[in-house]
């Protein structure tokens, strides 16, 4: 059992022998912790009020400050603390009267043994357990009314009236606790209710966020304390990740809702930090997405295809790093899936099919949860979608080298097969041969740049490897029905992508 979980108990009395006697005794064996002890009344409430005892074995008749005195003082100050008085039978007339006031318990000091210094721990602990138990209820009830009420104005624009929130003492900041792992939710919230913490106005958002309010900040005691919930969540999680997202200090409710808005668009950021972490709101922000890092991306996929890199280690290893490395926004992530498995099975995707939808709509914490979706969810896809390994690298190198001349014999080089046999190997698995399959894939290429004004029908020729203007313009119109131009103003007009067949 932690210390944590341990009763404090501390003795005052006059008497030494009596303290050292029960220095002296087993504590550990029933859970308790000995916290200190003290000679007279004065010195005992300071005591009290350092280590805040569950159990206080006092004596009635002390100097400078009797027991009857510093009773006043602990129920005020300490009313969850068990007094068990320590008397002589001459004390009897005290003795009834710090029953009055509420004493657990008595010990005659004649009759100091084991046995029955174990029987009062047991009804004294008892006390503590029901106090605890009804005092837990009240603090859940009070708990759950604030954590309702700031949650609403958090959470929602609704003009809740600053009069209706539990009071605040500004200057203060909204953290958001938050754990890969939601079953362990509950745990975080049984910690906050027992810990130094429970004062602060926090409430449970979802199954992986709680959401607190910390109050009367300065600097160092808000530093200080962000390490202390920090490690003591961390122990309780074991391995999961734990991550606190801090917002700005907020002087006003409404900046305070401002600032938890802000902390919550900061939670895309743990997606680098798997470990866990603190983030602060100004944490470095994601790199954008160009050209070259996904240019990058192809000539890492086009060198696994080469090499025959399965699929699995691709993603494991050489994509877990180029994201690591790119930094880039999750959301764009995720969106280059489309990329990576276009450029590996060598097949257009169906964007539609439910494979990609669900996988679209899954929420991944971290890149390596992310990393785990991919497998799991897409790797049986790739494997049954995918050409053979010579196919998929042949189309590869048709993709790179497009905008450049291309021959069968060229490309048979590359991949080290025969052009005859690279030929029937696009028969047998695309259905098609390689140079029908090459014309698909420029003119396809040419339609989608089509739909960008921005380019002159000479330049999309050029861009798809078929630099004669009048030949391009021929092809295109024998697979598609329509000129260049005529294709360009039709999917303008009506928003159409016209698949070439």
């Amino acid at each position: 059992m932690s210390k944590r979980d341990l009763f404090k108990l501390v003795v005052i009395d006059d008497d030494l022998p009596i303290r050292e006697e029960l220095k002296r005794f087993n504590w550990d064996s029933l859970d308790i912790e000995f916290a200190g002890e003290a000679e007279n009344g004065y010195t005992g409430l300071n005591l009290c009020r350092k280590e805040r005892p569950d159990i206080i074995f006092l004596d009635i008749i002390m100097p400078v400050m009797d027991g009857l005195e510093m009773l006043k003082f602990i129920k005020d100050e300490l009313p969850e603390s068990q007094v068990v008085i320590l008397t002589c039978h001459k004390d009897y007339k005290y003795m009834r009267e710090a029953l009055k006031m509420g004493v657990s318990d008595y010990i005659l000091k004649t009759n100091l043994e084991d046995e029955e210094i174990i029987s009062v721990i047991k009804r004294v602990k008892e006390n503590l357990l029901n106090f605890r138990s009804e005092s837990k209820k009240d603090d859940i009830k009070n708990k759950l009314k604030s954590s309702t009420v700031f949650r609403e104005f958090l959470t929602t624009n609704q003009d809740i009236p600053i009069n209706n929130l539990p009071p605040l003492k500004f200057p203060c900041i909204p953290i958001i606790i938050l754990t890969n792992i939601p079953t362990f939710t509950s745990k975080i919230y049984n910690y906050l209710f027992e810990s130094e913490f429970n004062k602060y106005h926090w409430f449970i958002l979802d199954t992986s966020r709680t959401v607190m309010i910390i109050e009367d900040y300065t600097p160092a005691e808000y530093k200080k304390n962000i390490g202390i919930l920090y490690k003591n969540i961390s122990e309780i999680l074991e391995h999961a990740s734990l991550f606190i997202i801090q917002g700005k200090i907020s002087q006003n409710h409404y900046e305070l809702r401002y600032s938890y808005n802000i902390a919550k668009t900061c939670e895309k950021l743990i997606f680098y930090k798997e470990d866990g972490g603190i983030i602060d709101y100004d944490s470095k922000t994601f790199n954008q997405l160009n050209e070259n890092m996904q240019n990058d991306l192809k000539s890492k996929i086009s060198l696994a295809l080469k090499s025959n890199l399965p699929f699995e280690k691709f993603i494991k290893e050489d994509f877990y790093n180029w994201a690591k490395n790119n930094y880039i926004d999750p959301c764009k992530l995720k969106s280059l899936i489309f990329l990576i498995l276009e450029e590996w099975t060598g097949k257009d995707l169906d964007k539609n099919n439910e494979i990609f939808i669900s996988f679209m709509e899954t929420n991944c914490l971290t890149l390596g949860e992310f990393i785990n979706i991919i497998l799991e969810r897409l790797s049986p896809y790739v494997k049954k979608q995918s050409y053979r390994p010579e196919v998929r690298q042949a189309i590869s190198l048709i993709k790179e080298l497009m905008h450049k001349p291309i021959t069968l014999s060229k490309i048979a080089n590359e991949v080290g097969l025969s052009p005859n046999y690279l030929n029937k190997l696009f028969i047998d698995e695309t259905g098609m041969s390689f140079k029908e399959y090459l014309l698909e894939q420029r003119l396809n290429k040419a339609k989608k740049l089509l739909n960008d004004t921005s380019y002159k029908v000479y330049e999309i020729a050029e861009m798809v490897g078929i630099p004669n203007y009048r030949y391009f313009s021929f092809l295109f119109k024998n697979k598609t029905g329509y000129s260049p131009k005529e294709y360009a103003t039709i999917s303008l007009k009506e928003g159409t992508n016209y698949e070439v067949y």
